[in-house]
């Protein structure tokens, strides 16, 4: 999904972040080392997740400062 839908500007954020199948498979086929800056985030999902509620909340994880509380406000605007 567009970032620019969700009323976020894009920008440059501070974390890499990297979704994955098997985390297994791509730390063999990838150099993963420490990252000691933390940087670097990998998680494993099955599968992709479009769901609206997925996106805000990793881009509320993970987005800079600006990104965060964007996709806090809109978090907030859809809770029931």
């Amino acid at each position: 999904m567009d970032a620019t839908r969700l009323g976020i500007v894009p920008g440059e954020g501070w974390l890499t972040f990297i979704q994955t199948d098997d985390l297994d498979r791509f730390e063999l086929e990838h150099d993963v080392t420490l990252d000691a800056d933390g940087n670097l985030g990998v998680v494993q999902r099955p599968g992709a997740d479009e769901r609206i509620a997925r996106i805000l909340l990793d881009t509320y994880l993970l987005g800079d400062a600006r990104q965060s509380a964007a996709a806090a406000s809109a978090l907030e605007e859809r809770r029931p």
